[in-house]
């Protein structure tokens, strides 16, 4: 037997309910709470053309349930970021999600992150934490 499956370009109604399902199971396994998705977002989901299927649609729930690549589908502007921009976010939600874990106590927060006291209050400054 045979099962025909179109490509997700040619069912495009399915996008939603495929990255709320796939958002979660990124936010589960990365330890974080599922990011909100707005219906802008949900909209430019759906324009792209997801050359690679399925797999690019989870490649980018796991993305932005890690802060990675965000700004370019929410600014609508196309650019991807650089690599620099990514690591920072990424890095930025690590420390933020860290210090309101440890209630804002740089010496716990420090602790957990396996860096040194004067990095991490570096780190909290360039990113607005404190």
């Amino acid at each position: 037997m045979r099962i025909e499956l179109p490509p997700l370009r040619e069912r495009r109604e399915d996008i939603p309910a495929l990255y709320d399902e796939f958002l979660l199971h990124a936010a589960k396994r990365y330890n974080r709470p599922p990011p909100p998705l707005t219906s802008e977002y949900l909209r430019r989901l759906m324009a792209q053309d997801w050359p690679g299927n399925i797999r690019e649609l989870r490649n980018a729930a796991d993305c932005h349930a890690l802060g990675i690549g965000r700004d370019a589908m929410s600014t609508g502007t196309g650019a991807a970021q650089s690599l620099t921009e990514a690591v920072e976010n990424y890095e930025r939600g690590l420390v933020a999600d860290e210090f309101t874990r440890q209630e804002g106590n740089i010496a716990r927060t420090s602790e957990a992150l396996k860096i040194a006291r004067t990095t991490l209050h570096d780190k909290l400054k360039k990113y607005g934490l404190i």
